[in-house]
Protein backbone atom coordinates (compact mmCIF):
# COMPACT_ATOMS: atom_id res chain seq x y z
CA UNK A 1 0.00 0.00 0.00
CA UNK A 2 1.50 3.41 -1.08
CA UNK A 3 2.28 5.60 2.26
CA UNK A 4 2.29 2.83 4.38
CA UNK A 5 5.77 1.16 5.87
CA UNK A 6 5.77 -2.39 5.08
CA UNK A 7 5.03 -3.53 8.21
CA UNK A 8 1.29 -1.51 8.53
CA UNK A 9 -1.35 -4.26 8.44
CA UNK A 10 -5.21 -2.78 7.30
CA UNK A 11 -8.01 -4.38 9.55
CA UNK A 12 -11.36 -4.03 8.68
CA UNK A 13 -13.51 -2.37 11.55
CA UNK A 14 -16.35 -1.87 9.63
CA UNK A 15 -18.19 -4.14 12.06
CA UNK A 16 -16.86 -2.95 15.63
CA UNK A 17 -17.15 0.57 14.05
CA UNK A 18 -21.15 0.02 14.01
CA UNK A 19 -21.95 -2.24 16.65
CA UNK A 20 -20.21 0.50 18.79
CA UNK A 21 -17.53 -1.16 20.10
CA UNK A 22 -14.95 1.07 18.57
CA UNK A 23 -14.96 5.01 18.74
CA UNK A 24 -13.96 6.25 14.85
CA UNK A 25 -10.52 6.11 13.94
CA UNK A 26 -8.73 9.69 14.31
CA UNK A 27 -6.37 10.67 12.47
CA UNK A 28 -2.66 12.05 14.01
CA UNK A 29 -1.48 14.79 11.54
CA UNK A 30 -3.71 13.52 8.63
CA UNK A 31 -2.27 9.80 9.41
CA UNK A 32 -4.71 7.20 10.66
CA UNK A 33 -3.74 6.31 13.94
CA UNK A 34 -2.56 3.19 14.97
CA UNK A 35 -4.15 1.90 17.97
CA UNK A 36 -7.48 1.42 17.99
CA UNK A 37 -9.32 2.27 21.26
CA UNK A 38 -12.43 1.00 22.40
CA UNK A 39 -15.01 3.45 24.23
CA UNK A 40 -14.11 2.93 27.60
CA UNK A 41 -10.37 3.08 26.61
CA UNK A 42 -11.23 6.48 24.93
CA UNK A 43 -12.56 7.75 28.40
CA UNK A 44 -10.16 6.84 29.83
CA UNK A 45 -7.30 8.45 27.99
CA UNK A 46 -9.32 11.39 28.33
CA UNK A 47 -9.11 11.54 31.75
CA UNK A 48 -6.18 11.14 32.47
CA UNK A 49 -4.71 13.79 29.38
CA UNK A 50 -7.15 16.01 31.04
CA UNK A 51 -5.99 15.42 35.02
CA UNK A 52 -2.69 15.41 34.37
CA UNK A 53 -2.17 17.49 30.85
CA UNK A 54 -2.53 20.76 32.15
CA UNK A 55 -0.55 20.43 35.09
CA UNK A 56 2.50 18.92 32.99
CA UNK A 57 2.12 20.95 30.02
CA UNK A 58 2.27 24.22 32.42
CA UNK A 59 5.31 22.75 34.57
CA UNK A 60 7.34 21.30 31.60
CA UNK A 61 9.88 18.94 31.42
CA UNK A 62 11.49 20.29 35.11
CA UNK A 63 7.89 20.14 36.25
CA UNK A 64 7.26 16.43 35.12
CA UNK A 65 10.57 15.37 36.49
CA UNK A 66 10.07 17.05 39.80
CA UNK A 67 6.56 15.30 40.14
CA UNK A 68 7.96 11.90 39.45
CA UNK A 69 10.24 12.83 41.93
CA UNK A 70 7.99 13.58 44.11
CA UNK A 71 5.73 10.92 43.75
CA UNK A 72 8.51 8.15 44.04
CA UNK A 73 10.14 10.32 47.34
CA UNK A 74 6.38 9.84 48.81
CA UNK A 75 6.06 5.87 48.12
CA UNK A 76 8.73 5.25 49.31
CA UNK A 77 8.74 7.14 52.55
CA UNK A 78 5.66 5.31 52.89
CA UNK A 79 7.85 1.80 52.81
CA UNK A 80 10.45 2.96 54.74
CA UNK A 81 7.75 3.91 57.42
CA UNK A 82 6.28 0.47 57.50
CA UNK A 83 9.80 -1.21 57.59
CA UNK A 84 10.29 1.09 61.11
CA UNK A 85 6.82 0.58 62.18
CA UNK A 86 7.35 -3.29 62.22
CA UNK A 87 10.75 -3.00 62.68
CA UNK A 88 9.64 -1.16 65.86
CA UNK A 89 7.06 -4.16 66.75
CA UNK A 90 9.23 -6.98 66.18
CA UNK A 91 11.38 -5.15 68.76
CA UNK A 92 8.69 -4.59 71.44
CA UNK A 93 7.84 -8.12 70.80
CA UNK A 94 10.57 -9.65 71.42
CA UNK A 95 11.68 -7.03 74.77
CA UNK A 96 8.07 -7.79 76.12
CA UNK A 97 8.79 -12.14 75.56
CA UNK A 98 11.63 -11.67 77.85
CA UNK A 99 13.93 -12.01 74.68
CA UNK A 100 15.92 -8.76 74.12
CA UNK A 101 16.32 -5.53 76.55
CA UNK A 102 16.06 -2.64 74.14
CA UNK A 103 17.38 0.59 75.80
CA UNK A 104 15.03 3.00 73.94
CA UNK A 105 16.89 6.17 75.63
CA UNK A 106 19.88 5.54 74.15
CA UNK A 107 18.47 5.11 70.96
CA UNK A 108 16.69 8.18 70.95
CA UNK A 109 20.18 10.18 72.42
CA UNK A 110 22.05 8.35 69.63
CA UNK A 111 19.50 9.90 66.91
CA UNK A 112 18.92 13.10 68.18
CA UNK A 113 23.59 13.43 68.17
CA UNK A 114 23.27 12.55 64.57
CA UNK A 115 20.46 14.82 63.54
CA UNK A 116 20.72 17.98 65.63
CA UNK A 117 22.52 20.45 63.12
CA UNK A 118 22.35 23.44 65.91
CA UNK A 119 23.63 21.81 69.07
CA UNK A 120 20.11 22.25 70.78
CA UNK A 121 19.81 18.98 71.96
CA UNK A 122 16.40 18.36 70.28
CA UNK A 123 15.18 17.81 67.10
CA UNK A 124 13.59 21.59 65.62
CA UNK A 125 11.98 23.32 62.65
CA UNK A 126 16.01 24.87 61.93
CA UNK A 127 16.92 20.49 61.96
CA UNK A 128 14.37 19.82 59.42
CA UNK A 129 14.60 22.58 57.26
CA UNK A 130 18.25 22.71 57.00
CA UNK A 131 17.90 18.77 56.16
CA UNK A 132 14.89 19.61 53.25
CA UNK A 133 17.32 22.35 51.87
CA UNK A 134 19.79 20.33 51.52
CA UNK A 135 17.70 17.13 49.45
CA UNK A 136 15.94 20.45 47.26
CA UNK A 137 19.63 21.12 46.26
CA UNK A 138 20.99 17.94 45.94
CA UNK A 139 18.09 17.28 43.45
CA UNK A 140 17.96 20.09 41.61
CA UNK A 141 21.89 20.66 41.25
CA UNK A 142 22.33 21.04 37.07
CA UNK A 143 18.87 20.27 36.69
CA UNK A 144 16.49 21.07 34.49
CA UNK A 145 14.51 24.28 35.19
CA UNK A 146 14.43 24.48 38.62
CA UNK A 147 11.19 26.40 39.52
CA UNK A 148 8.96 23.78 37.55
CA UNK A 149 10.95 20.98 39.44
CA UNK A 150 10.26 22.10 42.52
CA UNK A 151 6.42 22.97 42.19
CA UNK A 152 6.67 19.42 40.15
CA UNK A 153 8.00 17.83 43.36
CA UNK A 154 5.69 19.37 45.78
CA UNK A 155 2.48 18.55 43.22
CA UNK A 156 3.92 14.68 42.92
CA UNK A 157 4.77 14.36 46.77
CA UNK A 158 0.97 15.80 47.54
CA UNK A 159 -0.21 13.58 44.69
Amino acid sequence: MAGYPEETRVVDVSEELESGVLDAVEAIDGEPSEVLLTKQDKALVDVISGTLGPVLTRLGFGGALGFCTGYAIKQASKVVATALGVGFVCLQGMQYAGYIEVRWDKIRGDLIKRVDTDGSGTVTTRDIKYYVTKVFGILKFHGPHAAGFSSGLVYGFRW
